[in-house]
């Protein structure tokens, strides 16, 4: 595959979200497990342009035939404003649950492309065996500050949907999910704060986004994330809880499961699971473009 062919991937799958990158975010998204130089980068993508198959708009670079995307974009960009200060606050309180060791926002907020009547993804890492109790205690801080996103909502507009917790002690993904679109969601996490360096923990447990997205990888592995001291005393007595609570609550779910992947060590809801369409949806793009992956 060519290195224009790589570039123009990158500019495909974002595009599946109406949303066009900067140069330097087109560079960071190509999908590649070998570097490619800035200076090789911007000749392929030149002559993508004077095959009027992208163009740039400084500082975008978008299909030719969607450029009326960067409205939408700057549009999404400054309601993700808005979002984010709601984010922000939600992960200030939970730095009091001592179980918690990484809070991370994941969607569209995450790359800044978010709609009004969007909801806020976090992402949870939890100390080992704590999930559940975390979980709980997530829950309520949640319910008593803010808006939690609850099953079969219709009005999801800046609720909280805590839809990931995942123990420190099981951070890789499957072979099941190590596609394009987790690689995504993984290396655009945007980590709120963190406790023990988790944030590089869990990039490292899924150093296979590294053959996928190596540019990507690399910038999210110099990122500084805030971090906090660790509570192990707490940890420690809130562990003897862990059994119980998630007795209690598998109990609450069993009239309510629906697309759910609950274990000792990881909790996943998927709301509206798009993953499969996004591939799909992708592949197609890449096909109509005659690229060969």
């Amino acid at each position: 595959m060519t290195v224009a062919q790589r570039i123009l991937q990158s500019v495909l799958y974002a595009d599946m979200f109406h949303h066009p990158l900067t140069e330097r975010e087109v560079w960071r998204w190509i999908p590649t497990g070998t570097s490619i130089s800035k200076k090789a980068f911007h000749q392929e993508l030149k002559k993508l342009v004077r095959q009027k198959i992208v163009v740039v708009v400084s500082p975008f670079v978008v299909l030719s035939k969607h450029k009326n995307y960067i409205g939408i974009h700057a549009a999404r960009f400054m309601t993700s404003q808005k979002k984010w200060k709601l984010a922000r606050r939600v992960a200030r309180m939970l730095r009091f649950i001592p179980t918690i060791l990484f809070v991370g926002v994941t969607g569209s907020l995450a790359m800044n492309n978010t709609e009004e009547q969007d909801d806020i993804d976090f992402c949870i890492i939890t100390a080992t065996g704590t999930v559940w109790i975390t979980r709980l205690l997530t829950t309520v801080v949640v319910e008593l500050f803010s808006h939690r996103r609850h099953p079969n909502e219709t009005n999801i507009k800046d609720t909280i949907c805590l839809n990931m917790f995942l123990s420190e002690n099981s951070l890789r993904m499957d072979a099941n999910h190590q596609d394009e679109y987790i690689a995504h969601e993984l290396l655009q996490m945007v980590p709120l704060w963190e406790r023990k360096g988790i944030a590089k923990k869990l990039l490292r447990a899924n150093a296979w986004v590294k053959l996928q997205y190596r540019h990507a990888y690399e910038e999210k592995m110099k990122q500084v994330v805030h971090r906090r001291p660790r509570l192990v005393k707490w940890e420690q007595i809130l562990r003897i809880f862990e059994k119980p609570v998630m007795w209690l609550q598998i109990q609450y779910m069993k009239k309510r499961r629906t697309v759910e992947e609950i274990s000792l060590e990881q909790i996943q809801f998927h709301p509206t699971d798009i993953r499969g369409q996004i591939i799909s949806s992708y592949l197609s793009a890449c096909k109509s473009y005659k690229i060969d992956r």
